[in-house]
């Protein structure tokens, strides 16, 4: 049988880094770039970075409830 469920809170998030995630994979599309994970194209100091630009985001979507995101967090119950 299948779960029924009732959605108590959606919001996207990654939001702040949507705009660069997809110009970055446009361009990496674009040149034909191969990766077995973007994560391979991180540094140090690029993570710190974006860390705290993840940081400021998780902080200010659930509030600001943007209407896009690279992500979505779904809060559901079991009906």
């Amino acid at each position: 049988s299948s779960a029924s469920l009732k959605p108590i809170r959606q919001y996207y998030f990654n939001y702040l880094l949507f705009g660069p995630i997809w110009v970055a994979r446009q361009v990496i599309r674009m040149f034909g770039i191969r990766f077995d994970s973007e994560s391979q194209i991180n540094t140090p100091a690029l993570n710190r970075v974006l860390g705290a630009i993840f940081a400021l985001d998780t902080l200010t979507a659930g509030i600001l409830r943007m209407p896009f995101g690279v992500s979505i967090l779904v809060i559901a119950e079991r009906r």
